[in-house]
């Protein structure tokens, strides 16, 4: 499936380039448990496993250890033959589906992960950039990449703000994080502030699952930042091309 060779070619880009699998771990970790589960690598040999951990790779920022199951290409030559198969998937309704459904599930992953470096900056608690995941269902509706990126900003510097006066404990700071969190994007959602939006420096992800949807699958250039995931909004990138 689509799916399935985006994640095995994010995987093997990601080896060969140095770059992280996605966004965040736990969309790497769905991604190779799919592709587990489908018998294409390998994860984490057993404890009474005979076989050396030298047999295994590594990823090289995640620490994950895999290895590849399925010999329908010689190693060498499978990342060029899946970059191929993505770049032919027809553009049809069914193909456009499943462009729309990676690019949805790459944008909360690109807007946790700024969270999570946010956090990470201010000194707090980098596990509470999965509250941004329930701010993104208690909206409702859909904004931006850029838009959450500039509401996770916003919210960090809130909290930032809020010990300096307060020095709350750590439960009641990340209850403050969060409550910002989604009463600005409320109001960026209801166009009030539709200008509020932080894009990168420039358009192209830094992880290897992104760089790869970008690159072979759906060249979206900057609206893969500024533009809400909509069947409109890809056909439109699209056409602008």
């Amino acid at each position: 499936g689509v799916q399935g060779c985006l994640y095995l070619a994010a995987l093997l880009g990601a080896q060969a380039r140095r770059r992280p699998i996605a966004p965040t771990r736990r969309l790497a970790m769905e991604a190779l448990d799919t592709l587990r589960t489908q018998n294409v690598i390998a994860l984490v040999p057993t404890p009474d496993t005979t076989e050396p951990f030298a047999k295994w790779s590594v990823t090289p920022l995640e620490g994950i250890r895999w290895r590849l199951g399925w010999d329908a290409y010689e190693e060498e030559r499978l990342l060029p033959a899946l970059e191929e198969h993505l770049e032919g998937v027809a553009r049809d309704e069914p193909g456009q589906e499943i462009r729309l459904a990676l690019w949805r599930q790459l944008a909360g992953g690109e807007a946790e992960s700024f969270f999570r470096r946010q956090l990470s900056k201010h000194g707090f608690n980098e596990t509470w950039s999965q509250d941004l995941g329930y701010a993104r269902s208690h909206l409702g509706t859909e904004i931006s990449t850029a838009q959450w990126r500039y509401v996770a900003w916003a919210a960090v510097r809130k909290g930032a703000s809020h010990i300096l006066t307060q020095m709350p404990n750590p439960d009641a700071l990340r209850e403050v994080i969060y409550n910002e969190l989604n009463r600005r994007a409320a109001y960026v959602a209801s166009g009030q502030w539709g200008k509020c939006a932080l894009p990168p420096y420039h358009p192209w992800p830094d992880s290897s699952l992104a760089a790869v949807f970008m690159r072979h699958l759906a060249d979206l250039d900057w609206a893969y930042w500024s533009q809400v995931p909509s069947m409109d909004n890809l056909r439109t990138a699209w056409r602008d091309q």
